[in-house]
C-alpha cells in the first residue's frame, strides 16, 4: 500500500478489530480516533510496509511490516484475514509475502506477538518456521497474554 491507500488500511484495520479485537494490541477506539494524516505517515515510501489480499478487488486478509530503530530484527503485524476467507491460504501467502520483505532487507530475524489460545494463528506462524522465544507480556487493557514467535532469516537460518 501507498499514501493514497491510507483510507483503504484505516477501513480494512478498523474491519479486522471489529472482528477480533482480541488478535490485537491497539484497540477499535484507538484506531477510529488517527487522523487521516496519521495513516497517509505509516504508508510513506521509507516506512512500514502494508500488504493486502484481494480477491474480487475487495480486500480479503492484511500483513504488516514494522521496522523498528535498527534493520537486524523486523516485525510482522497487524495479520488479519477476513472469516468468510479463511482456510484458503491468504494468510500463508501473506506471511510468505512478510518474509519475503523481511529478507530483502538483510534481516536476521523476524519477530511477532500472538495471543496466548490463538492456536489458528500460531499453527500458520510454525509452519513457516516460526518459533516460541519464551518471552511474554500481558496487555493491560484486557490481560491478555502475548507471546513472541521468531523467525531465524541468518545466513545459517535460512
Amino acid at each position: 500500500l501507498t499514501p493514497v491507500d491510507a483510507p483503504l488500511l484505516r477501513s480494512v484495520r478498523i474491519r479486522a478489530l471489529t472482528d477480533s479485537p482480541a488478535a490485537f494490541g491497539s484497540t477499535l477506539s484507538e484506531t477510529m480516533e488517527r487522523s487521516m494524516s496519521t495513516w497517509e505517515n505509516m504508508l510513506r515510501p521509507d516506512g512500514n510496509p502494508f500488504f493486502v489480499y484481494e480477491i474480487d478487488g475487495e480486500v480479503r486478509g492484511l500483513a504488516g511490516g514494522f521496522i523498528p530503530d535498527h534493520d537486524e530484527e523486523l516485525h510482522l503485524v497487524s495479520m488479519w484475514i477476513g472469516p468468510s476467507y479463511r482456510g484458503r491460504g491468504i494468510s500463508d501467502a501473506l506471511v510468505s509475502h512478510i518474509v519475503d520483505w523481511a529478507r530483502s532487507r538483510n534481516a536476521n530475524r523476524l519477530i511477532l506477538e500472538c495471543t496466548e489460545g490463538n492456536r489458528h494463528a500460531e499453527e500458520l506462524y510454525v509452519r513457516h518456521g516460526f518459533r516460541r522465544t519464551g518471552m511474554s507480556s500481558t496487555r493491560e487493557r484486557d490481560g491478555a497474554t502475548e507471546f513472541e514467535m521468531v523467525l531465524d532469516l541468518s545466513a545459517s537460518g535460512r
